[in-house]
């Protein structure tokens, strides 16, 4: 019995081992990737080599797809700031065409000023034509004083003086020319309202012209025109060369406008006496004399000098 069942035992093993060889035979070409079983052992040996010739293709491959992706994104990358900057050069373009067209705007305002009056340049770039115009210029102040004495005969007999007014009639002048010198001449008037002898006391006036003159120094404020007068002389010899001289004579002259005197303001302080048929004055006057002149003047030239 025990022979039977061990010979049966190894009968069971042996279809069980041709079993497991018939399915180990099995064509490997239809499941890649798998190792190759032996036959004699039921062991499986995996195919190291084939394995890692897979895993370094399937490694090249994925490196291969991840570099043509990173290129893919390299230029991509690269359109987009290609895009980017054609749209800043458009950018710049438009924003250039505007800078100049405002520029030829402006140009246009600056050809053409009498257009827009409220554009005011200087004188340089619109090339504005001078204004002259002829006005009284100041030349100077002069403060002078006069020491009047000087007795006068009247044909009434007079008691008493109630008041002496004092005017100027007239001042004259001359300025020497290229220096600080200045003579000045005028007509004092004294106005005398006094009291007339006799029974009735009649109050009477009597106007009496007192000259003067004085020869003074004065600082100018501004420089007066004066007149120039100027001779030249030419002697040449004649064609025929006899030793004959023709002489020709030239004159040339400026001339100005004449310095005018105005009295400011005066002061006097006097003394006046009747003796007998004679009336006596001591009197002290103080003048302020303006000295003008008319002249040409550059308004531009004046503004640009008060306005810097």
């Amino acid at each position: 019995m025990q022979q039977s069942q061990s010979g049966q035992q190894e009968r069971t093993e042996q279809s069980r081992r041709q079993s497991s060889n018939r399915a180990i035979n099995l064509d490997i070409s239809t499941f890649p990737g798998m190792g190759i079983f032996d036959e004699t052992n039921d062991n499986v040996i995996a195919s190291d080599e084939e394995s890692q010739i897979d895993e370094s293709t399937l490694h090249s491959g994925h490196n291969e797809i991840i570099e043509e992706e990173i290129e893919e994104d390299s230029s991509s990358n690269d359109s987009i700031e290609s895009v980017n900057e054609t749209t800043t050069d458009e950018f710049e373009q438009e924003n250039m065409s505007e800078v100049c067209k405002e520029e030829i705007e402006i140009t246009d305002i600056h050809a053409e000023p009498d257009l827009f009056p409220d554009v005011i340049e200087s004188e340089q770039e619109l090339d504005v034509q001078p204004m002259i115009i002829k006005v009284p210029v100041l030349l100077a102040n002069v403060n002078t004083e006069l020491t009047v004495q000087s007795c006068y005969s009247v044909a009434t007999p007079m008691t008493s003086i109630n008041r002496v007014d004092w005017a100027v009639k007239e001042i004259k002048g001359q300025v020497y020319p290229h220096s600080n010198v200045v003579y000045l001449k005028g007509i004092l008037i004294a106005n005398v309202e006094y009291v007339k002898e006799g029974p009735n006391h009649n109050i009477m006036q009597e106007k009496i012209n007192i000259p003067w003159s004085k020869t003074t120094n004065i600082t100018w404020i501004n420089r007066p025109d004066w007149p120039h007068k100027q001779y030249e002389e030419y002697t040449f010899h004649t064609h025929e060369g006899d030793g004959e001289f023709e002489v020709h004579r030239e004159m040339f002259e400026t001339f100005a406008e004449e310095v005018h005197y105005d009295i400011d303001h005066i002061q006097v302080v006097s003394v006046t006496r009747i003796e007998t048929s004679t009336l006596a004055f001591d009197a002290e006057v103080n003048l302020s004399i303006t000295l003008s002149q008319n002249q040409y003047v550059n308004l531009n030239s004046y503004s640009r000098k008060n306005n810097p």
